[in-house]
């Protein structure tokens, strides 16, 4: 397959087809997804033609997934893991070890007012390094 078929996956679409191949009906990956069976339906046709395949074919009540679908699950997996790693990964704001200068853009009344209450409460919590700058 092209590059250019790979570039047009979206995210929520792998999703999509992840909840499809674990729950093998249209109307329960919608409900799943919030979404509507048309919705899903319309994203389960676009992903036939970006991987030039049925995907699924329908068996009685149940969408079977194709020899490609089994076959890209796996990696499907492992993939939208990895985006939810992302996401979840971020660093948490640590005071005592930041050195960041927080520029602060203040009325003049906000600099009386604001910024000598921020700056005692700044360094009252462990934050001695860090320093805040305020623009009138």
């Amino acid at each position: 397959m092209s590059w250019e078929a790979y570039s047009e996956l979206s995210l929520r679409e792998l999703r999509m087809l992840h909840t499809l191949l674990q729950l093998r009906s249209i109307t329960r990956t919608a409900e799943t997804m919030e979404t509507t069976q048309p919705s899903v339906s319309k994203m389960l046709r676009r992903l036939r033609a970006q991987f030039s395949d049925p995907l699924f074919v329908r068996n009685g009540q149940a969408m079977q997934p194709t020899a490609k679908a089994l076959d890209v699950a796996g990696r499907l997996q492992v993939l939208l893991a990895a985006a939810d790693g992302l996401r979840s990964a971020s660093i948490e704001f640590d005071p005592a070890g930041s050195d960041r200068l927080f520029s602060l853009l203040l009325t003049d009344v906000g600099m009386i007012h604001f910024l000598p209450p921020l700056d005692r409460a700044g360094r009252c919590d462990r934050a001695e390094n860090q320093r805040a700058r305020g623009a009138a």
